[in-house]
């Protein structure tokens, strides 16, 4: 009858023994590797130490404008080489660049109200402008000045139309350029009682679209 020695199979040999060892430190070796990895990704992106409490640094971020017409493409147009910018606003405009030969910008607000804007050149001395607004019919014109881009500007605050088609009307001189001035002219819904031009500056929603305009001579 045979024996068979069945130690070989039931003894634990160091060899064997070794085996779930080494895949135990390997998994640990390869564990911490990564871990490592982790933090030194981290820490070059700067995210470990920061202050969580300090904005991030957006400026270098221009906004988009809502509409734009370079001081280039006024002068293509036939217009005075002057920039343009319009910041968006929470009031529903339509913008439209270049829309007419003597406007910059033009943007209009949804139908059955008045509300708009536009950028155009005219004529640089305010009294003329004035004369001219008479002749067209507006009323309750009155002159001052007003706060554009930290500086006082001429502006003349004005009405037009009748009953339920009345509106307001502020115009600001907010530039000249060869020769002519670059006028901005706000239309809204007009207050219950007549405003010299300083006061709309500062009135909803007069303030708000004022705000949002630059105009850069170079």
């Amino acid at each position: 009858m045979h024996k068979f020695d069945r130690s070989p199979m039931l003894r634990n040999t160091p060899k064997q023994q070794s085996i779930p060892h080494r895949k135990r430190e390997r998994h640990k070796h390869d564990f911490l590797s990564a871990f490592a990895y982790s933090i030194s990704a981290l820490l070059a992106l700067g995210l470990l130490g920061c202050d969580s409490s300090k904005p991030m640094n957006t400026s270098s971020t221009p906004s988009t404008p809502l509409v734009e017409v370079s001081a280039a493409d006024a002068k293509a147009a036939g217009l005075p080489a002057v920039g343009v910018r319009v910041a968006k606003t929470t009031q529903p405009l339509m913008p439209r660049r270049l829309p007419s030969a003597d406007t910059y910008v033009a943007l209009s607000g949804p139908p059955g109200g008045p509300l708009g804007m536009t950028v155009t050149a005219g004529s640089a001395n305010i009294l003329d402008a004035a004369k001219s607004l008479r002749d067209g019919g507006h009323q309750d014109l009155q002159t001052g000045q007003v706060s554009l881009g930290g500086k006082s500007s001429p502006a003349i605050a004005s009405t037009l139309g009748q009953s339920n088609a009345r509106r307001q009307e502020l115009r600001v001189l907010a530039a000249t350029a060869e020769g002519k001035g670059v006028w901005i002219t706000i239309v809204a819904p007009p207050p219950d009682q007549s405003s010299t031009p300083a006061q709309l500056a500062t009135a909803s929603p007069f303030s708000e679209m004022l705000g949002a305009v630059q105009v850069k001579v170079p």
